[in-house]
């Protein structure tokens, strides 16, 4: 059996056409930041990537009714990062008064430490 790379270039210039002759639309791609949760010992931390976006325009806030964490950017954006809004559902084990914000190089962290467990209580 022989095998012929013919059909290969015309195929792979049939697909090169097909995207070529497109019209491209910039406001049907969203960038929407990178996350990534962690569970450590005594806390949880929330990292994303929001490069060249200025803290000032970043808003987060934590909703004590709904216990839920929402991350979110109205400014006009970056090739990077657009428009976007994240909320995180946030464990009851979570000590509510002490979480922090730090942003450095790109990268927004939230770090939501653990409450002191109550659940055993030694009394003798």
């Amino acid at each position: 059996m022989y095998w012929t790379t013919t059909k290969f270039p015309s195929m792979f210039q049939d697909l090169m056409s097909d995207l070529s002759d497109r019209t491209w639309n910039t406001t049907d791609f969203i960038n929407t930041p990178s996350s990534k949760v962690e569970t450590l010992d005594n806390s949880y931390v929330i990292k994303i990537a929001i490069p060249g976006i200025d803290t000032s325009e970043v808003s987060v806030e934590f909703d004590r009714a709904e216990d839920t964490l929402e991350v979110s950017y109205n400014g006009e954006g970056n090739e990077f990062v657009s428009k976007f809004k994240k909320s995180y559902q946030v464990p009851s084990t979570v000590d509510y008064d002490s979480i922090e914000a730090d942003f450095d190089r790109g990268i927004l962290t939230l770090t939501l430490p653990k409450k002191k467990d109550q659940s055993k209580i030694k009394i003798m």
